[in-house]
């Protein structure tokens, strides 16, 4: 196992560096680079705009009309017939970003990826948005308070949006000013493949958008809000079930340590393996989705937790052993085989990334390399980091790659007892069903 891991990674680590052509439709140049990741027979072309998100509305917004760019119709074909294409060709559109990119990838089979990219370049160049679509889309990316559904997912995409934005919130820009962001040809191109030739790929992509109207800005370095420690409570009288999310969101210092940590959430979460499904599923059937969270937001960058719904009147016990699961993870107290399992779950979660997932390997190579490649070797750290962790380092690195519990973020959701007085002394925010959790998070911050 170990053998064949070290070999998936010696392929993607001595990445291809790619060269900066002359687009001559726009007499300028953009950097092209080109990775070797994705499974063989596959290929992507991702395309980069590099922009300064003032909030999430405005990162929404973008989406939200891309998304509505590449799903409505078109003059050559119209929306079922574009579904169609996708369908039949193997095709997928893939929309990322981060507070200064915007991500949109193509996938498809080597046999099929020429037409898919001449599918999505004619998509692209269409100057009109179809306002039924555009309305339907934007539903779709209507931010909904986890205050009111209570799911972990929810919770998950609003400590996200603080993190990098300060919220859901801000003023949603005019359509014409986000369109005309898109309608300029992208900043950087970024492809990915093994034994393909992308020939003209990147001009004709090109060619699918006007000259640029404004001059680009330099990036700014992002600044992420840190989610204060205290409890966050939402009292749902109605509720048979509470929600308990133990956040936390962390800047790591190394590599090493951010590898460390994803292997001790994985230890105490997840899948069958772990110790909280081991606990509180099996053990006191406490809950049937009891999991870990570790989702890296940028260089070095990670919202990692432990949540679990649980029925609202034991709500506080679950509680409990959720913190101790991840003290006694803290204090070095993990067993090997159970840290041996979890590598191997982190190790195979990052081959699948790299393989299957081109728009992951776009933002880990942006966050490191954010307007243009560099003059040498791409260098991502994180990926040596986490083949060369050892099993042995693993509870020795706990205490540095793990919060103090008393710097976590606690959140409650639903019914059952409200908090005991120990956890209300605290910092402490009651937040009312409906209202988005940066009012608390705010409130806790100051």
């Amino acid at each position: 196992m170990k053998l064949s891991l070290l070999t998936v990674l010696s392929v993607v680590v001595s990445l291809i560096l790619g060269t900066t052509h002359s687009a001559t439709a726009q007499q300028s140049s953009y950097p092209i680079t080109i990775l070797s990741g994705l499974d063989r027979g596959q290929a992507s072309v991702s395309l980069v705009w590099n922009i300064n998100f003032e909030n999430a509305a405005q990162e929404r917004a973008l989406h939200v009309l891309l998304l509505t760019k590449l799903n409505a119709g078109s003059p050559a074909l119209d929306a079922s017939e574009s579904q169609d294409f996708r369908t039949i060709n193997s095709a997928e559109f893939l929309i990322g970003g981060s507070p200064n990119h915007l991500v949109l990838t193509l996938l498809a089979p080597h046999e099929t990826f020429d037409q898919v990219v001449d599918h999505a370049a004619e998509k692209l160049a269409n100057k009109e948005i179809d306002p039924k679509w555009l309305k339907r889309i934007a539903r779709n990316f209507r931010p909904i308070p986890s205050s009111k559904v209570r799911r972990p997912e929810n919770v998950e995409a609003e400590l996200t949006n603080y993190i990098l934005f300060g919220g859901d919130g801000g003023a949603t820009p005019p359509l014409t000013d986000v369109h005309q962001i898109i309608l300029q040809a992208p900043d950087q191109i970024i492809l990915n493949s093994q034994e393909y030739s992308f020939g003209d790929v990147p001009t004709r992509l090109k060619d699918a958008f006007g000259p640029p109207t404004t001059e680009n800005q330099a990036l700014q370095p992002h600044q992420p809000n840190p989610l204060p420690a205290g409890l966050i409570y939402v009292s749902d009288p109605e509720a048979s079930e509470t929600l308990v999310f133990l956040a936390n969101s962390q800047e790591f210092s190394t590599d090493t340590n951010q590898a460390a940590a994803d292997v001790l959430y994985k230890y105490m979460g997840y899948g069958p393996g772990s110790e909280m499904f081991r606990i509180v599923r099996q053990e006191q059937r406490a809950s049937y989705d009891p999991r870990s969270h570790f989702t890296q937001l940028g260089n070095r960058l990670v919202l990692s937790g432990l949540s679990a719904t649980t029925e609202a009147e034991i709500w506080q016990d679950t509680h409990q052993v959720i913190e101790q699961i991840y003290r006694d993870a803290r204090n070095g107290k993990s067993t090997a085989e159970g840290l041996e399992n979890s590598k191997n779950s982190m190790l195979n979660a990052l081959i699948g990334n790299l393989r299957r997932e081109p728009n992951w390997l776009a933002a880990r190579y942006l966050e490191q390399y954010p307007e243009r490649p560099p003059e040498g070797a791409i260098q991502l750290g994180l990926l040596g980091a986490s083949f060369d962790l050892e099993v042995e380092q693993l509870n020795q690195l706990a205490p540095e790659a793990l919060k103090p519990i008393d710097q976590m973020l606690t959140i409650v959701m639903g019914g059952g007892t409200e908090p005991p007085a120990e956890l209300r002394n605290g910092n402490f925010c009651q937040l009312e069903i409906g209202q988005p959790l940066s009012v608390c998070l705010d409130q806790l911050s100051d």
